[in-house]
């Protein structure tokens, strides 16, 4: 390996607003390639040729989100199927040759988490939102916070049969993964900059203030 150049990919440009970024993935000899434009490229990850591609077709209207890049999170795959939602209310299963299976009317914020037969994900509109992994019906959602300023978060983490959630909300809050239910709130004093971690027996946070706090 001497850093030589292979190949290229140029993928589409977007005036959309960017607030976050997404990272490209590899499964099955397939690369995932999102782009600003709200473009999932799959190439050849040897020769770059590009083998298929989809496109987010629709957006939430009369919600400024809608003006937000495309891309609500990284694409997860899951029983030879890739799961991704937008930032502006749409959300998608594909196989992996590109065919689409089903399509909701609903954004995410963060990436999706496959867990058994379900997805679990934050929506555009912040709410903790279940959805089945066959056709994309709802299971269950449920606000995040009752609090009535705009705000945002990460992916849920899976940690003690509970699913955990952070944001700029300043707080780190637990739900029952079966029904939705919030079972626990705990103070961060300050914004969370990430998802949170599960390491060593305890969920672990990173905020805006410098700290990194750890909950048994």
């Amino acid at each position: 390996m001497e850093g030589d150049q292979n190949w290229i990919q140029e993928g589409l440009g977007s005036e959309n607003i960017r607030y976050g970024s997404v990272q490209a993935k590899i499964v099955d000899n397939i690369l995932l390639l999102p782009t600003s434009a709200g473009t999932l490229d799959a190439v050849d990850p040897k020769t770059g040729i590009k083998l298929w591609d989809f496109h987010f077709n629709s957006q939430r209207k009369g919600y400024a989100g809608s003006a937000l890049g495309d891309f609500g999170g990284n694409p997860v795959v899951s029983d030879n199927h890739i799961f991704y939602g937008s930032s502006n209310g749409q959300f998608v299963s594909l196989n992996l040759d590109g065919r689409k299976k089903w399509q909701v009317p609903v954004g995410v914020q963060g990436s999706p988490v496959a867990i058994g037969n379900s997805l679990f994900f934050i929506s555009d509109l912040s709410e903790l939102t279940r959805i089945t992994k066959a056709d994309g019906s709802l299971v269950w959602t449920n606000p995040i916070s009752m609090l009535t300023e705009k705000n945002h978060y990460f992916e849920p983490l899976l940690a003690g049969s509970r699913l955990w959630i952070t944001g700029s909300h300043k707080y780190l809050i637990s739900f029952d993964p079966e029904t939705g239910d919030q079972k626990n709130s705990f103070s961060l004093g300050a914004d969370a900059l990430g998802p949170p971690i599960y390491y060593s027996e305890s969920i672990i946070v990173y905020t805006k203030s410098g700290e990194i706090l750890a909950f048994k």
